[in-house]
């Protein structure tokens, strides 16, 4: 229990003088019950946006949760695996080189691929006529809140590594490193090596 004063106190005076957030602000989300009702917010937006910052009543109820965002890096990459953010940000250029980067041998730069789920005022706004087509069109009158989209990136260029150090990563994307055309044909010539 945390004592309120006259003044109105804010989400930002009760977090500390109740001993604080355990986890980095990126990955803490602040849980408010307030009469039976249920606000959750990420304690970073809390901080960023004053707005958010509101000001606490009695009986309040607020949770600190820590909920990681990661992404995931597989492919043709030095090693697949699974990232936490461990920053607040993290671009896309960045996932890709805390994996290792594409292996030299049979990663192709040329085919990187992000896999995301857009909500779907954004699905529809990046695929313009085409939403109807791939079926990103309201179902009974009510859009679909989220719709999967896949990006490819060429990083054969200069225009492919700026864009992927503007491009941030989201919770749960995922990034794949395609195989080079010649590899499958490298397997080939390795199954015909072994025999001869």
């Amino acid at each position: 229990p945390v004592p309120l004063r006259l003044r109105g106190e804010r989400l930002l005076d009760v977090i500390p003088a109740s001993g604080g957030a355990k986890f980095p602000a990126y990955e803490t989300y602040v849980r408010v019950i307030r009469q039976g009702r249920v606000g959750m917010v990420l304690l970073q937006t809390v901080i960023s946006k004053p707005s958010e910052n509101i000001v606490v009543r009695p009986n309040d109820q607020i949770f600190l949760t820590r909920v990681p965002r990661t992404f995931s890096v597989m492919g043709a990459t030095q090693k697949v695996s699974q990232y936490t953010f461990d920053t607040e940000k993290v671009s896309l250029a960045e996932a890709i080189a805390r994996a290792g980067g594409p292996i030299d041998t049979i990663g192709n730069p040329g085919g990187i691929f992000l896999f995301r789920f857009e909500p779907w005022f954004i699905a529809k706004d990046v695929l313009g006529e085409q939403a109807k087509v791939v079926g990103v069109s309201k179902v009974d009158g009510e859009p679909p809140p989220f719709v999967p989209i896949l990006y490819r990136l060429g990083m054969r260029d200069a225009e492919g590594y700026f864009l992927a150090q503007a491009v941030q990563m989201r919770d749960k994307d995922v990034v794949l490193v395609t195989n080079a055309e010649t590899t499958q044909l490298q397997k080939l010539l390795a199954v015909v090596r072994s025999f001869t």
